[in-house]
């Protein structure tokens, strides 16, 4: 975040590599879990039996965008961070941890889930919260510095009265 610069002036270009890395990642493992490369990654490269890697597909495409979030919500950190914003970056954190294990436990114990896919769910179900939660603070920060958020972007063209208001 050294490279945002002290009044943002580069955060446009930073924004925008850090989605670049969410979408290329999304994308490449989403090739890889929703296509026959996924027998040939679990099985070639990484070594599993058929049946391993037959069982191990689904919970790879329930995390499919599992990368994508990870990019997502370090980018709102490092901007939270930046402006010494901490709080959230905390509670963040502590919704991820705590909603991956009461999922996790509700999937296995109540559903009589598989472990695995019980997990799968979990994590990206709490990485989807945690930054949903870090969205709100993410926005009221760079609202500060003058930037904006791809909700005050999609909604710039709607009359004054009708737009999405971020405060």
């Amino acid at each position: 975040m050294a490279l945002v610069g002290d009044k943002f002036e580069n955060y446009r270009q930073l924004r925008k590599f850090a989605f670049m890395i969410a979408g290329v990642t999304f994308t490449a493992v989403a090739l890889l879990t929703f296509t026959p490369l996924s027998m040939l990654w679990f099985e070639k490269i990484v070594g599993l039996s058929h049946s391993l890697s037959q069982f191990a597909v689904v919970p790879a495409q329930i995390m499919v965008a599992l990368p994508a979030f990870t990019a997502i919500l370090s980018w709102q950190r490092s901007i939270l961070l930046k402006t010494r914003n901490n709080v959230p970056v905390t509670i963040s954190t502590f919704i991820d941890v705590s909603f991956t294990v009461i999922i996790l436990l509700v999937g296995i114990f109540v559903f009589k889930s598989v472990g695995v896919v019980a997990a799968a769910t979990a994590l990206i179900l709490a990485r989807t919260l945690a930054t949903m939660y870090m969205y709100s603070s993410y926005s009221k920060e760079l609202h500060k510095y003058g930037g904006e958020t791809w909700l005050t972007r999609f909604t710039a063209f709607l009359p004054v009265r009708l737009r999405f208001r971020e405060s």
